[in-house]
C-alpha cells in the first residue's frame, strides 16, 4: 500500500509539473498576474492576447498607449520574468485592436461559496500536503479558470 501511495504521489507530481510547464498554464499565469506585472491602470487599457513561442502579444484599442508600453518593453520583460519565470516571455508584440475578453480580470471576480468549496476540496488532496508552492500554483490556476468561466457566462 505504501508503494502504491508513493507511486500515485509521484504520478500526480509529474502530471502537475507537466501542467505547470504547459503553454496554457503559463498564459493563464500571465493573464492572472497581469495587473501586478503592468499596474492596474495599464492593465485596464492593455491586455495579454496570446503567448506563442515566448512572444507575448499585448493588445489595446489605444495606439498611443501601446507606444508607451513599447517604450517600457525592457522593464515589462523583466517584470514578467519576475512574476512568471525566466524564459516564459522573451519578446513582446504590440497590436492595436479590440481588447480580448471582458474588462474585468479573474482576480476581480468573487467566487460563490460553492465554487470556492470545489476548489478547497481539490486542494485538500493528501498528495499536496507539504507542497506549498504546487498547492499555491494549483489554487491560482483553479481560481483563474473558475473566474474566467464566470466572466464568460456573464458576458455572453
Amino acid at each position: 500500500m505504501k508503494n502504491r501511495t508513493k507511486s500515485m504521489d509521484n504520478t500526480l507530481e509529474a502530471a502537475l509539473k507537466s501542467v505547470r510547464k504547459g503553454v496554457v498554464f503559463r498564459r493563464a499565469k500571465v493573464v492572472a498576474l497581469w495587473p501586478k506585472i503592468v499596474g492596474e491602470t495599464n492593465a485596464r487599457v492593455c491586455r495579454p492576447a496570446g503567448l506563442r513561442g515566448g512572444v507575448l502579444t499585448i493588445k489595446s484599442e489605444d495606439a498611443a498607449w501601446l507606444d508607451r508600453m513599447r517604450y517600457m518593453e525592457p522593464e515589462l520583460l523583466r517584470r514578467v520574468a519576475q512574476h512568471v519565470g525566466d524564459g516564459v516571455v522573451t519578446r513582446l508584440r504590440f497590436v492595436v485592436g479590440q481588447l480580448p475578453g471582458p474588462p474585468a480580470t479573474p482576480a476581480e471576480v468573487s467566487l460563490s461559496e460553492d465554487e470556492q468549496a470545489v476548489i478547497d476540496q481539490a486542494l485538500a488532496n493528501p498528495h499536496l500536503a507539504g507542497k506549498d508552492e504546487l498547492r499555491s500554483d494549483l489554487e491560482r490556476l483553479f481560481r483563474g479558470i473558475a473566474a474566467r468561466r464566470k466572466l464568460e457566462r456573464t458576458h455572453s
